[in-house]
């Protein structure tokens, strides 16, 4: 097999980062070579694993048809729960030499999901036919919940990381500033709007400009129905939400639900 020229492919240089976070933060406990030593080794795996994912594209699409790119965030959620458990004083497991390395660790795990949750979008919007696309938006209160869920977490590892003393007050305060930010937003900006391509396999959720962000797989496809025009698609675990979507003639909106119904009995 004659050798790839390496492309700049997000989710390649996502996991040689991650890989690369892993060595700056182990080495340092195994060894005792000098952090200047540890950074370049650091650099040279980094170069390494893109290069060598770059030579293996179908492999890598194919471990990404496999949901691999969701083990290094589920791997982070233990480490979010090191954090939160830390920052409410249940124990004190972690060294404090290790918050701040961890914390990139962290940043690195959900970089390489949301990228190879992308490319994997990427790749099934090219390999699977369309049978219907909509214009949908999102209900409120899923962008409500994740900016609260979000704030709460980020104050509890950040706080942590850099040595703060947990405040329940400040707690309280980043949630509420974060629903009336949500409700702000809401309001001023509207819902954002997305589109829904239908395919073989689930739904593609793709920006209004048309760029692929993620499949849902049927599975997660809880309920479809149609009302008025309305069309309300409703997605369970691990991200719930309800998908809008409003026809000027019901028959047209009839039209996708019946492909989408279609699809989904065919898996």
């Amino acid at each position: 097999m004659r050798p790839r020229l390496p492309s700049y492919d997000h989710f390649s240089v996502a996991v040689g980062l991650l890989v690369a976070g892993v060595a700056v933060t182990i080495l340092p406990w195994l060894t005792l070579v000098s952090l200047d030593v540890v950074g370049g080794l650091a650099l040279v795996v980094a170069l390494g694993v893109w290069v060598v994912l770059e030579q293996i594209p179908e492999q890598v699409n194919a471990a990404l048809d496999n949901y691999l790119y969701a083990l290094p965030p589920v791997l982070a959620v233990g480490l979010v729960a090191l954090f939160v458990g830390e920052s409410v004083g249940i124990d004190r497991v972690l060294p404090d030499s290790l918050h701040l390395p961890l914390l990139g660790l962290l940043v690195l795990c959900g970089l390489v999901g949301e990228t190879g949750r992308r490319r994997r979008a990427r790749v099934v919007s090219e390999r699977e036919s369309m049978h219907a696309l909509v214009t949908v938006t999102e209900s409120r209160w899923f962008a409500v919940a994740i900016s609260v869920v979000g704030s709460l977490l980020g104050y509890a590892i950040i706080s942590v990381a850099f040595g703060e003393a947990f405040s329940p007050w400040r707690l309280a305060f980043l949630a509420g500033a974060s629903v009336v930010g949500a409700v702000i937003g809401t309001l001023f900006q509207g819902r954002e709007t997305n589109q829904l391509a239908v395919l073989d396999g689930g739904l593609l959720v793709r920006t209004e400009s048309g760029r692929p962000v993620t499949v849902v797989p049927w599975w997660q496809v809880r309920r479809v129905d149609v009302t008025d025009g309305t069309v309300r698609i409703r997605r369970g675990l691990p991200f719930p939400t309800t998908y809008y979507s409003e026809f000027s003639e019901r028959e047209e909106a009839k039209r996708v639900v019946d492909a989408i119904r279609r699809c989904q009995r065919r898996t």
